[in-house]
């Protein structure tokens, strides 16, 4: 019987500016877990995403890992957005916001740990917490198709069925522009880490070029 790989999980750590969809998750929790869908494109800057993989691989599965992701026998968190994962189960179509020139990833965090979701002013909070500074934040304040930066955390996993893979984990997500001038996607409308340290200098999209394949960025 092959050997379960250990758990291991990073350090929280800012992603790149990315579009949500199916939003409301992040404030209703479905199957016992909150979460929700963050899709970018192709040529923006995944490096802070692409090297918590590596971390990850490396960790539970030492020296082979490189090698078992390089195969195909580790599971990736970045779909495409022309995969099976991208469109409907029925009737075959891309969901929306989904297309050839974008990647995603599905975030999610336990019912016990509902992640903060701060409005573009950094104001106004989903999660409250006794003596809290900031006002509610509502999911009607963050429909699908808004723009947001998120905290996460990427982990490696293991399932009977499903074998090895790596996901990740999200904590907190700073929408910086709300979806009024976008298209709106479908769907329905412990010890906290400080949102200072991650969102005090927030930026606009940052642009690089078009990210290595799930095998390159191991070398």
């Amino acid at each position: 019987m092959a050997k379960k790989p250990q758990m291991y999980r990073t350090e929280l750590f800012k992603g790149p500016l990315m579009r949500i969809s199916y939003a409301w998750q992040m404030f209703k929790p479905r199957d016992g877990k909150y979460g929700c869908t963050l899709i970018a494109s192709k040529s923006a800057d995944w490096s802070a995403l692409q090297a918590r993989v590596v971390e990850v691989v490396k960790n539970p599965w030492g020296d082979k890992g490189a090698d078992k992701w390089k195969a195909g026998l580790i599971k990736s968190p970045f779909l495409d957005g022309e995969s099976k994962q991208a469109r409907h189960k029925e009737t075959g179509e891309l969901h929306p916001g989904m297309g050839a020139d974008v990647q995603f990833i599905r975030v999610a965090t336990g019912e016990a740990f509902p992640p903060k979701v701060f409005d573009p002013g950094m104001k106004r909070c989903s999660f409250l917490a006794p003596g809290s500074p900031y006002l509610l934040f509502e999911s009607d304040d963050c429909p699908s198709g808004s723009w947001g930066y998120p905290v996460l955390n990427a982990f490696a996993w293991n399932n009977v069925d499903s074998g090895d893979g790596v996901s990740f984990g999200i904590d907190m997500l700073h929408v910086t522009k709300l979806a009024d001038g976008d298209d709106v996607l479908g769907g329905e409308g412990g010890s906290r880490a400080d949102p200072k340290s991650f969102f005090e200098a927030v930026a606009g999209a940052s642009d690089g070029a078009k990210p290595e394949s799930a095998g390159d960025f191991f070398g």
